[in-house]
């Protein structure tokens, strides 16, 4: 790390910077849905624009001060001369382009690189000055609507009487189109909202922004004004979240490195460890003290209550990334001439910050596949009976210990038969009655494995859901894949809340600990030699009803057959990983904990069925069972 980095205005530079970048990608984003109005837009955007100008300019770092000095003189431009763009959607598209090259530039900075050439971005921002078009404002004789905010003053009570009376006075001037709270005239309750939030009206007037306003002067409870013009399409009620939303950010917030944060999450790991030890001392066990065991208790609650704050640091909301996933779907469907919505649920989902860097991939490579593989096109979609514009419907969700997250789409679906076809011709399978109905669908994920006959842009390379697979694997996750024909496909990813600290049973296999993720055990139970039969040498087990594959650990990692002990009876473990099922046997389960993951050493990574390893209360390493790779075993 390098002089410049260790400089705290450096860190803050580029996490503002960051910040404001993704600030402006949202931006235009709504603009696109048209969930935001040009205006406001257009005056957001050129005070982050402003900012970075200044800040970039202050660090030193030119490059990016010149593109947004240049960028901020087209956004007075269209604020104070009224130019407007010709296309609204190239428009936007050409500001996305302008803001990967300030995330290539900032990300190029932090890393101690040599910023990119500006000369692309040149040529875009000149396309953009050439597009503005001389667009006179509305006409003073054409009526303009307005959304207006009012916050009384503290005291005067009966604030729904007096709101009341503001309406009546000026449907004498303006056209009064909605207000809200509603029912002002029958509800005292609606008094409490607007202290709480304000009175919010939607008017439609000849006057001027500035007349309005003086059309509440005589009101001496009235505090505080703000007047917008808005479009005709612009709703009331978006306004009102848009204003809440901005008084809601004014939360108090400092910036943390990440890595004084993992740092922190490593050192309570540790003591999580240490504690184990002390507990699990030979004089600690034998002491009949009970103050000092109640002492023990209130020490593990507190640790447990650390290192859930600790760990709630690091998770991070998934609105950021379901921003790039919506932004990827507008610039594809631009490009592939496709009408396409997308509807976002549940972006306020948390999830380790690690975890979130290595879905971000995957789940862009998902959707682009809705736009290019399942999304239809215009004709095709009127001749299914279909509405012209396709719909990508993402979501995510807490469920227990896990997050899951949903893409899904409403397009042509996967066609199973050509998927069969090209199983075939790959040696994939050898006949369609080798495979299941499910099982179909499975083959998306072989590599190399492509349906697509022309390869484009965006597919038919046969490089991607194999590696989608690999990614949510490798950070303890699932996959899963359910299409219908001409009504859709859905994948669905079910992933862990962090990697850092799970909670595990103990198990012992011929002497040795083992962990198996809580999150993996569906039940435990006894079975006698049998229950356990044999086919083709393979042990299985039938349980209401149903077969499971018996993987004996003994057998599996030190070549002794659990099933030759002659014991009376054995201890099974009956795991999943959502899409298969198998019982573990094992020699003994220890105890219940929670476990700090470390990683393995090189030496042991190739070694299937372990996926990483802890150290144990008693200084023993035990080793984290990898419970989706024993059971493709």
């Amino acid at each position: 790390m390098n002089e410049a980095q260790k400089d705290p205005m450096f860190e803050i530079f580029v996490s503002e910077a960051k910040e404001i970048v993704s600030s402006l990608e949202r931006i235009f984003i709504e603009l696109k849905e048209g969930n935001r109005n040009f205006d406001v837009a257009v005056a957001e955007a050129l005070r982050f624009f402003h900012t970075l100008k200044g800040s970039s300019a202050m660090m030193g770092f030119d490059d990016i001060s010149k593109v947004c000095h240049r960028v901020e003189d087209i956004f007075v431009c269209m604020r104070d001369e009224g130019k407007l763009p010709t296309s609204l959607d190239t428009f936007i598209l050409d500001m996305l382009n302008l803001i990967d090259f300030l995330t290539i530039q900032i990300n190029r900075i932090e890393n101690s690189q040599q910023p990119q050439d500006a000369e692309n971005i040149e040529e875009v921002l000149e396309k953009v000055e050439m597009s503005l078009a001389e667009n006179d404002k509305m006409q003073a004789e054409n009526e303009k609507r307005y959304h207006i905010r009012l916050l009384f003053e503290e005291g005067w009570e009966m604030e729904n009487l007096r709101a009341f009376l503001i309406i009546q006075n000026l449907k004498q001037y303006v056209k009064v189109l909605e207000y809200l709270p509603s029912d002002i005239e029958s509800n005292m309750a609606s008094s409490e909202k607007i202290k709480k939030e304000g009175f919010f009206i939607s008017i439609e007037t000849l006057l001027k922004k500035e007349d309005v306003v003086k059309l509440f002067e005589s009101f001496a409870w009235v505090r505080d004004i703000k007047v917008e013009e808005v479009s005709e399409k612009a709703s009331l009620t978006k306004e009102i979240s848009s204003w809440q939303n901005a008084i809601h950010s004014t939360n108090k917030l400092i910036n943390v490195n990440i890595e004084k944060v993992d740092k922190l999450i490593d050192l309570i790991g540790e003591v999580v460890i240490t504690f184990s030890m002390i507990v699990q001392h030979q004089e600690i066990k034998t002491d009949e003290n009970s103050s000092f065991k109640n002492l023990t208790l209130q020490m593990s609650k507190l640790i447990r209550e650390l290192q859930e704050v600790a760990m709630s640091m690091r998770m991070l909301p998934l609105s950021s990334t379901f921003q790039r996933l919506k932004r990827t779907i507008i610039e594809m469907s631009a490009k592939l001439q496709k009408h396409v919505d997308v509807h976002i649920t549940g972006e306020e989902t948390e999830l380790d910050k690690v975890l979130i860097e290595h879905l971000t991939d995957p789940l862009i490579h998902i959707v682009r596949n809705a736009v290019d593989h399942g999304i239809e096109d215009k004709e095709e979609r009127l001749k299914k009976g279909k509405g012209t514009t396709g719909n990508v419907y993402i979501s995510a969700k807490n469920s227990g210990s896990e997050v899951v997250i949903s893409i899904e789409d409403d397009g042509r679906g996967l066609n199973k038969e050509k998927i069969l076809q090209r199983a075939l011709e790959r040696g994939l399978i050898t006949s369609p009655d080798d495979i299941g109905e499910d099982e179909i669908l499975e083959l998306i994920f072989q590599p190399g494995f492509s349906t697509k006959e022309e390869t484009t842009e965006y597919s038919g390379r046969g490089v991607g859901l194999d590696i989608v697979k690999n990614s949510v694997q490798k950070i303890g996750g699932r996959i899963f894949v359910e299409s219908e024909k001409d009504r859709g496909t859905r994948f669905t990813i079910r992933i862990p809340l962090t990697l850092a600290i799970i909670d595990g049973m103990l198990i012992d296999v011929d002497g040795n600990v083992f962990v198996v993720p809580l999150s993996s055990i569906v039940e435990t139970f006894k079975l006698e030699k049998q229950q356990i039969v044999l086919e083709n040498e393979t042990p299985f087990v039938y349980r209401r009803g149903i077969c499971f594959s018996v993987i004996d650990l003994n057998k599996m990692f030190y070549g002794k057959d659990m099933l030759a002990k002659g014991r009376p009876f054995y201890l099974g473990i009956l795991v999943t990983n959502g899409e298969k099922n198998g019982v573990l046997l094992v020699d003994n389960m220890i105890s219940q904990q929670q476990i700090v993951i470390k990683t393995l050493p090189a030496i042991l990574k190739q070694v299937r069925g372990i996926s990483g390893c802890t150290l144990l209360g008693s200084g023993n390493i035990a080793f984290i069972l990898d419970i989706g790779a024993l059971l493709e075993r």
